[in-house]
């Protein structure tokens, strides 16, 4: 296998980080609300350590014995200007030896809070978070995972240390529902999200302990390394440090194991004060020889942009992990109308008697650079999706027999990629061979259910949109948070005021803000990003998500696609202004 860029290079580490930095000066501000399609795309950080982690490093607080960390007060600011992040939690560990303490834990509360403020309005979204070592004395192992926050600000700042340190009686997995549920209801919403399940150092997940309400996702991909599969059988970037195989994130979705359904989203987990800088490696982490990943996340782009419609993505498993690159991509299952009947993270049921073609579409323009694109899916067995034309890959595929589910990985030819973008994000090791990968969240297959398994009083044969989360049946309230939560069919139809996570803002303080918008980057009045009479441009039509093009109409989940054959694909790059300007 050859080397790769997260390879840990044989020079010192300031002049790794030094270069990291040079480089990322080159692309901020990073591009945001990528759009292909009626879809808009947004790329972040949800693991990412500093110096208040007993085992984190910031130079500010005067703990990074080499040089070339982060600052702790700079943290958001490296998230926004330098890695070009669309939204980033701060991670630190909430219990153990390493955990922040009353001081940490304020000084976080306050750098959050600043942040909140500093960059309400330019489309950047700061969270609170923080990482749970789930163990006891008493060989109760269940593996590491984030806590992340989507509340308003007064929420926030109101979170007393003693609320969100877990408990030190931690003794069983129902124990760590309590606290979660308990925190939800109190300073929520939040999500609770399994990491490097699969290393064993420094701990692997116990997929008998999990909840896809609480947790509807995975990070499948760190700088620990890949956790999809095992060494043997998926030799990407494997995990150093010791691999548990019945914790894989493929161990987690086998129909024959544990069957969970699981979003998949990638983080870096560095400790070094440099959220998302995937081009470096953490100065003040040996076991973690890679430069990590990121989470992409995609909704209608006619929703707005809040930590609202971000934690309604998430929820229904509308993500992907990246090992770096910051690029659009989604999954489609299409019927033989060219329909589109679901998309990555979603639940197709019943399933279609007919036959189908299963499609990977990204922009056109990445298309010399996208080596291969398979399908891995739960019958054993993988498919590579050839190309169709420039932007998709996909094939035909007999009727579909439930219950099935298939993810697909893409995979990039780094150098020429970065190349393009003008960024060195080589190791200069001999022979070295940059290639990147994205992994998108499977689409499911299953019978239409009898069961109420979420406890809301809904079956799927009910009219439940989405049984594994009880916040979503007919009888919920409909929120403006890009998710239908009523079931029906419509997404944010009605005219509530719209949930942003924040508190209310003026947004005539933004005027360049590109969240407002209706022009595309180039200024063109008439192109279709700035067309006032689009189809899926105004978020209380009660048609918004459903979009025709070429003769194509469908919606999933109140998403618009225009995807599928014949493509018709509008892609556009939009730049978010700096903060304050």
């Amino acid at each position: 296998m050859a080397e790769r860029r997260h390879r840990r290079p044989a020079v010192p580490r300031v002049v790794l980080i030094e270069a990291c930095v040079s480089v990322a000066l080159l692309v901020a501000p990073a591009q945001a609300a990528e759009e292909m399609g009626d879809l808009g795309f947004y790329f972040g950080e949800l693991h990412a350590h500093t110096g208040h982690s007993g085992d984190g490093a910031s130079t500010d607080l005067g703990n990074c014995e080499d040089a070339g960390c982060g600052n702790f007060a700079d943290f958001f600011d490296n998230a926004y200007n330098l890695a070009g992040l669309d939204f980033c939690a701060i991670t630190d560990h909430l219990n153990g030896g390493a955990r922040v303490g009353d001081e940490g834990w304020e000084a976080t509360l306050e750098l959050v809070g600043e942040a909140y403020t500093t960059y309400e309005g330019t489309g950047f979204l700061p969270l609170m978070g923080g990482e749970g070592r789930l163990s006891n004395d008493d060989d109760m192992v269940l593996g590491h995972k984030n806590i992340i926050f989507f509340a308003e600000l007064e929420t926030i700042l109101a979170m007393p240390y003693e609320d969100v340190v877990l408990p030190s009686d931690l003794n069983r997995c129902a124990d760590v529902e309590s606290w979660v549920r308990g925190i939800d209801e109190v300073h929520g919403p939040v999500l609770l999200i399994p990491h490097h399940p699969a290393a064993t150092i420094p701990m692997a997940v116990d997929w008998s302990c999990h909840d896809e309400e609480l947790s509807p996702m995975v990070e499948i991909y760190s700088a620990h390394g890949n956790s999809r599969d095992t060494p043997t059988n998926d030799p990407y970037d494997p995990l150093v440090n010791g691999v548990t195989d019945e914790s894989t994130v493929n161990a987690g979705l086998d129909l024959d194991g544990w069957g969970y359904h699981l979003g998949i989203i990638g983080g870096t987990d560095f400790h070094d004060s440099w959220p998302g800088l995937v081009c470096h490696l953490d100065v003040s982490q040996d076991l973690q020889p890679y430069g990590g990943g990121l989470t992409g996340v995609f909704m209608d782009s006619s929703c707005d942009w809040t930590r609202a419609s971000l934690h309604g993505a998430l929820r229904q498993r509308h993500s992907y992990a990246t090992s770096g690159p910051m690029v659009p991509v989604v999954l489609a299952l299409v019927d033989g109308e060219g329909e589109q009947l679901a998309v990555s993270g979603d639940i197709l049921s019943p399933p279609p008697k007919d036959s189908l073609s299963v499609q990977l579409s990204f922009p056109p323009e990445l298309q010399p650079h996208v080596q291969g694109v398979v399908l891995h899916h739960s019958l054993g067995e993988t498919w590579d999706l050839p190309r169709i034309e420039d932007g998709v890959h996909g094939m035909d595929i007999e009727r579909v027999v439930a219950p099935w589910y298939g993810y697909a990985i893409v995979t990039l030819d780094g150098d020429g990629y970065y190349a393009e973008q003008g960024i060195d994000c080589t190791d200069d090791l001999e022979g070295a061979d940059l290639d990147e990968r994205l992994w998108t969240s499977p689409i499911w297959v299953e019978e239409l259910d009898t069961t109420d398994d979420d406890g809301d009083g809904y079956s799927e044969a009910d009219g439940d949109c989405d049984d594994r989360d009880a916040d979503r049946s007919p009888e919920a309230t409909e929120s403006i948070n890009c998710v239908d939560d009523d079931c029906d069919g419509e997404v944010d139809e009605s005219d509530l005021p719209i949930d942003t996570g924040t508190p209310p803002d003026d947004t005539d303080e933004h005027p360049d803000d590109t969240q407002g918008d209706t022009e595309d980057s180039s200024g063109d009045s008439d192109d279709s990003e700035g067309d006032t009479d689009d189809t899926g441009g105004d978020p209380n039509d009660p048609d918004c998500g459903c979009t025709e093009v070429a003769g194509v109409r469908g919606c999933v989940g109140g998403l618009p696609f225009l995807l599928g054959l014949p493509m018709v694909l509008v892609f556009a790059w939009r730049r978010r202004e700096q903060p304050g300007s």
